[in-house]
C-alpha cells in the first residue's frame, strides 16, 4: 500500500509539474500526495494559482489523468518500475533526525 501509493504519487508528481507548471505555465506552487480515509487510498491534488480559473485547472488536470494511462504502459518497463520501488522504499527506510530535516527532504 503505502510503497506502491507513494511511488504513484512520485510519478504523478513529476508529471503534473512538467505539463502545468513547465509547459503550460499554470500555478505557482502544486504538488500530489497520497492520502488514505476510512481505508480508501486516493491522491490530494494542490495547486496555487493566481491567474487561472479552478475550472480551466480542473481541465488541464483531467487531460492529464487521461494521459496517465498511456505514459505507464508505455514509458514504465519492468525494470523502471523495480528501480523506482528499489529508490521509494529507501526513502521511506530513512529515520529523520528532526522535523527540519524531514521536511527539507519534501520542500528542498
Amino acid at each position: 500500500g503505502r510503497v506502491y501509493s507513494g511511488l504513484l504519487c512520485r510519478i504523478l508528481n513529476e508529471k503534473v509539474f512538467e505539463k502545468l507548471r513547465t509547459d503550460k505555465g499554470l500555478g505557482y506552487h502544486l504538488y500530489i500526495s497520497p492520502k488514505r480515509t476510512q481505508k480508501v487510498d486516493h491522491f490530494e491534488l494542490f495547486i496555487l494559482s493566481s491567474q487561472d480559473t479552478p475550472e480551466k485547472l480542473g481541465n488541464e488536470i483531467d487531460n492529464i489523468i487521461q494521459t496517465m494511462d498511456q505514459f505507464l504502459s508505455q514509458k514504465m518497463t519492468d525494470s523502471v518500475i523495480q528501480d523506482l520501488i528499489s529508490s521509494h522504499q529507501d526513502r521511506l527506510r530513512i529515520n529523520h533526525t528532526s522535523i527540519d530535516e524531514e521536511t527539507s527532504e519534501y520542500w528542498g
